[in-house]
């Protein structure tokens, strides 16, 4: 379950990564799991720096620190570390460089570098981790507090793990807390807790999390080291889709693809009971406000369309803030539009 124990239905990816839920994580790791196997999945985890052993016991629940997954602050920073370097996993490593007294010589040391996602699978990430400090939902975390006024664009992502039913004995149920945060120049990975299960005090009460230990050390060393950082380059290649990012190349047939979306039904060539519908998952899409159904047709009323507009009728002007002109709404036969769409 999630950690109030309670089930928030559909809820945007921003969300659920600024409030730690755990079913969306569960759920997108078998998607994606079901769709590459469970070989992609070791040797990408590998890529990312994770023992090999770890690796190779790969679980779902490893979507929430669970199972088998261990691993160490230095792992962390360094995967986390691949996000802000456009995917490219750099090994790492204590010393960049050696340059003689005299000058004479230098060594450098060119630590093993392995692209291990996109560009764009790296910035559409970061995004929603500053969104995770930054955003709507960012007060569910000990983050917020912790870079209020950092003046400075960072990122980050926090966690616990529970000791199971150990918890009732002990009187709580989280021994490990974690908060890793980076910018464009670094990455701070943070870890406090309890190595065993002994007699007496090995969990983090609720006190102590309060106390938000991890977020102090990193803010003050992210202070020191990297307040001149600047926010992480978007490296092309990515649309606006849903009240968040896509990779451009997936965009256009983003709607018809999304299992939830109208557009999907639609594209089966299911068109009962469409009037008065919106022909795209509008929960989280502010764009697709101004679109609806009306006697098969689509009616543009002209509140918010831009992205609509500028992706699939790049022929029609529109005004100031993106408006359309109200004394003219626009209208295109819902066959056609699925024609053109599906």
């Amino acid at each position: 379950s999630n950690y109030d124990n309670k089930y928030h239905g559909k809820v945007s990816l921003e969300r659920a990564l600024a409030q730690s839920l755990n079913i969306p994580a569960l759920e997108a790791m078998q998607a994606v799991t079901n769709a590459v196997g469970n070989d992609y999945m070791r040797e990408y985890m590998k890529k990312l720096g994770f023992d090999d052993k770890v690796a190779e016991k790969f679980d779902l629940l490893y979507a929430i620190g669970g199972a088998n997954f261990e691993a160490t602050p230095t792992q962390m920073a360094a995967a986390f570390a691949t996000l802000a370097n456009g995917g490219k996993y750099i090994e790492p490593h204590m010393i960049t460089k050696v340059v003689y007294k005299d000058g004479s010589k230098t060594y450098e040391n060119n630590a093993k570098t392995t692209q291990a996602m996109s560009p764009q699978a790296a910035y559409m990430t970061s995004d929603l981790l500053n969104k995770a400090i930054t955003g709507k939902y960012s007060g569910y975390n000990y983050m917020s507090q912790a870079f209020n006024g950092a003046g400075y664009p960072v990122y980050g992502k926090t966690g616990t793990s529970d000791w199971d039913d150990y918890a009732d004995e002990v009187g709580g149920n989280a021994h490990d807390g974690w908060m890793v945060n980076y910018t464009s120049d670094y990455t701070i990975a943070s870890w406090n807790g309890f190595d065993s299960r002994v007699n007496g005090y090995t969990y983090l009460s609720e006190a102590v999390q309060n106390m938000n230990i991890p977020g102090k050390i990193n803010r003050y060393i992210l202070d020191s080291l990297s307040s001149n950082a600047t926010r992480i380059q978007n490296p092309g290649g990515i649309s606006s889709y849903g009240g968040g990012l896509i990779k451009t190349e997936f965009l256009k047939d983003a709607a018809k693809n999304n299992p939830d979306s109208i557009m999907n039904e639609l594209c089966k060539g299911d068109l009962s009971n469409m009037n008065g519908k919106v022909p795209f998952d509008a929960a989280e899409q502010n764009d697709a406000a101004g679109i609806k159904v009306v006697n098969d047709y689509i009616i543009y009323l002209g509140e918010t369309i831009t992205n609509y507009v500028n992706i699939f009728r790049p022929d029609i002007v529109l005004l100031s803030g993106g408006v359309c002109n109200q004394k003219e709404k626009l209208t295109e036969p819902l066959t056609e539009y699925i024609k053109t769409q599906c």
